[in-house]
């Protein structure tokens, strides 16, 4: 590939909200294909099945109707970035298409990618490369666990590290175990051996009680020397008397200090006794998990090895496995190299830090300019203020430390083509001096027949969030606007589905998200469960299919089904037979899944399991989904509801360290006032702190950027999560809804 004028080859893009993130990638896909690279040198990755498939099918549509007037700003920049002329490209169009649909594409979800990269290495780490990919049966594995522990003699150290939780339970164990499998390929720590500190506690236990008599002595209140009055190391520790370095400086203890200056003396002694205990202590809870954690991995890979199947958090666990630490990494190294030239990374804001490092030996060959061609390039996009993946290993972090790393040029997308003006204005002025470095965003976006539209917005107060939701609803579908158009965007499921229920009870067609899964479709769900009953022989999963086709069991005829049969010949056979819903686009998906199985039996089981989405558009009704799953989406008129309840608590017993955001350097055991003793743990927690109040600005400006003609906040009046935007109610503008002509000509 020649390098063309306006093509960068390290190149990342800060797109902000609507900026045109899908179309600069696509773009930046195609400049590829038509400068002569081949499909299989270019790895896309993104992080969703849904916008795999939105690629995928973009870049098709381009090259079919490249010649086409609509089509115009695609090729204005893939000519710009190939230095090919309009007339070359529309030349070059139809055999650039073929060899694309010809060859193997690499437009993938980045857990896909890694999952081929574990399949090259599984043999490299002891087992089977044919392994299945799903969500792991949380019970057999503590069984294996459980197993693991009763084999190393491990039980009485499992016992004390669940006294030592706060549910005391064995999931909430196994819970901890899976975050440091997680974090472990990040990990800088040594954590040494270490006793209980039993003689600290008798130390503590002395000073302690030399501290209450002197007080007595002076003739102190009951309150003062309540403070130092028998208590258990523990309990001492968490007493609010030690977030003060000086007794001096607390009223009720200065008069006795100057009669007795020693009680300062001591008081400083047990300060740094206290700060001794709790290290010890940490270093003694962490030791005995550490312990446990390396019988939990056994009993992952005993997993994988019994059932043939590994989750997503295995494939990054392991693939990093394979290409870091195994022996023969290398190979792995090399197959990379060989087989990509090139890299496009979407979201790149929601990259996890051990995704980066497994994609480290691609990047380093393509950065060496190393490898068996000539020329290789580097490519991704994001925007760190829709970084609210943090609790999922999200490190927006990455998108800075990579360019600088490597030298990578940073160009800003800072024109919003999705939302109408006065939404993009108030997106602006909400923002601006409250996420750190926020560029305001021009206004480019919604548009009707060629006028630019103002929009519409509104921020209402309401203790009762739901009820005024649903009251919003209503006057949106009053004014013309259509179910389909409109999202509730909440906080949590819970949420969602209480939301739901209102919806129901106000005559509102609304769908969940959760609920737009392929197998949770009753139609869907019935056909299958037909196919259980045929195969497992149980009469109750026949009567969904019986009632929908309006016949009893007795008066079909079955009499053709074989239980070796392919599941997809069963399903079409019954579809074919009854008349099932032969028009639906899901039916459809539902054959393709099938078409990829052989047994009845492993098919029924996968179905259940599956996360296929519905065909687009074959429902209707408002969506219900939580913030976090609208992320890369958009709506007409978005509905934004505070928080209904409180919310989560900050109470994660292991909390890790990074240095330089990229590795852990230390690991602190959660204690309650420990921030009064070490200034390295309150340094962390004001850092931790500042990074959750990020995510939470963060969050607003994902739900606020969704909408593209209305846009109406409900918050409450108290303890709103809006708080910090410092919102007031206002209405402005108007609701645009499509007149009946519109729509029978866009169904049309």
């Amino acid at each position: 590939m020649q390098a063309a004028r306006d093509f960068k080859p390290f190149l990342a893009l800060s797109a902000a909200a609507g900026s045109g993130k899908t179309f600069a990638l696509t773009v930046r896909y195609l400049s590829l294909l038509f400068a002569g690279v081949s499909p299989a040198h270019i790895l896309a990755a993104t992080f969703t099945k849904k916008a795999v498939a939105e690629m995928q099918g973009r870049v098709a549509k381009v090259l079919r109707y490249l010649h086409e007037p609509d089509f115009a700003p695609y090729v204005e920049r893939i000519a710009a970035q190939t230095q090919l002329s309009k007339t070359e490209l529309l030349q070059r169009r139809e055999t650039v298409l073929k060899r694309f649909l010809r060859e193997r594409n690499h437009i993938v979800t980045l857990d896909s990618f890694f999952a081929s990269v574990l399949r090259a290495g599984a043999p490299l780490l002891g087992f089977e490369s044919d392994f299945g990919v799903e969500h792991l049966d949380q019970k057999r594995l503590e069984q294996l666990f459980l197993d693991e522990v009763k084999a190393a003699g491990a039980l009485g150290t499992l016992v004390k590290m669940m006294a030592h939780l706060e549910k005391g339970k064995i999931d909430t164990l196994t819970d901890l175990l899976h975050r440091l499998y997680l974090a472990e390929p990040l990990m800088m720590v040594e954590i040494p051996e270490a006793d209980y500190p039993h003689a600290l506690e008798a130390k503590i236990a002395r000073v302690q009680q030399e501290i209450y008599e002197r007080l007595d002595t002076t003739g102190a209140s009951n309150r003062a020397k309540n403070n130092f009055s028998g208590h258990e190391a523990k309990a001492l520790f968490e007493r609010g008397v030690f977030s003060n370095t000086s007794l001096v400086e607390v009223k009720d203890y200065k008069k006795y200090v100057a009669k007795d200056p020693m009680i300062e003396t001591r008081y400083q002694e047990i300060r740094v006794l206290l700060k001794a205990w709790a290290l010890q202590r940490e270093a003694y809870f962490l030791h005995r998990l550490m312990q446990l954690y390396t019988l939990y991995k056994n009993a992952r890979i005993a997993y994988i090895k019994r059932y043939g199947t590994v989750s997503f958090d295995d494939i990054l666990h392991l693939s990093y496995r394979a290409l870091h630490l195994s022996e023969d990494r290398y190979f792995l190294h090399f197959r990379l190299d060989e087989h990509f030239q090139h890299l496009l990374l979407d979201e790149f804001q929601d990259t996890s830090t051990l995704q980066f490092f497994l994609l480290e030996p691609l990047l380093e060959e393509i950065f060496a300019g190393k490898g068996q061609h000539a020329s290789h390039s580097f490519f991704y996009v994001g925007d760190t203020k829709q970084s609210i993946y943090r609790f999922r290993g999200g490190n927006e972090a990455l998108f800075d430390v990579v360019a600088k790393r490597h030298g990578v040029e940073i160009e800003p997308m800072d024109t919003n083509y999705r939302s109408a003006t006065r939404i993009v204005a108030f997106v602006n002025r909400t923002f601006e001096g409250v996420i750190d470095g926020y560029v305001k965003q021009k206004a480019n976006g919604y548009t009707h027949e060629g006028k630019a539209v103002e929009g519409y917005l509104k921020v209402c107060e309401d203790e009762a969030p739901i009820v005024r939701a649903i009251k919003e609803a209503e006057r949106l579908l009053q004014a013309g606007v259509m179910a389909e158009e409109i999202a509730f965007l909440v906080h949590t499921n819970k949420e969602s589905k209480q939301l739901h229920e209102a919806c129901i009870e106000a005559g509102i067609p609304a769908l969940l998200k959760s609920s737009t899964k392929l197998h949770k479709l009753p139609h869907i769900a019935a056909l299958v469960s037909m196919l259980a009953y045929l195969f497992y022989g149980e009469r109750v999963e026949a009567q969904p299919f019986c009632e929908r086709i309006g016949k009893p069991l007795e008066a079909l005829d079955l009499s053709w089904f074989s239980p070796t049969m392919a599941p997809v010949v069963a399903l079409d056979r019954l579809v074919r037979d009854y008349g099932y819903f032969m028009e639906d686009p899901n039916l459809l998906r539902l054959m393709n899944i099938a078409a990829s199985y052989t047994e009845i039996s492993i098919f029924l089981e996968a179905f259940e399991k599956s996360d296929t989405d519905v065909a687009e558009g074959s429902l209707r009704g408002a969506t219900i989904m939580t913030i976090h799953g609208s992320k890369g989406l958009e709506f007409a008129y978005t509905i934004v509801l505070d928080r209904i309840g409180k919310g989560g608590s900050d109470n994660d017993p292991l909390l890790f360290s990074y240095k330089d955001a990229l590795y852990i350097d230390r690991l602190f055991w959660r204690m309650k006032g420990r921030e009064n003793y070490d200034h390295a743990y309150a340094a962390y927690l004001t850092q931790r702190k500042a990074l959750f109040e990020k995510d939470r600005l963060n969050t607003l400006y994902v739900a606020l950027t969704r909408a593209v003609k209305g846009l109406i906040v409900v918050m409450k009046p108290e303890a709103s999560i809006f708080a910090p935007l410092a919102l007031q109610p206002m209405e402005e503008g108007s609701i645009h809804a499509k007149r009946h002509e519109e729509r029978v000509h866009e169904m049309a």
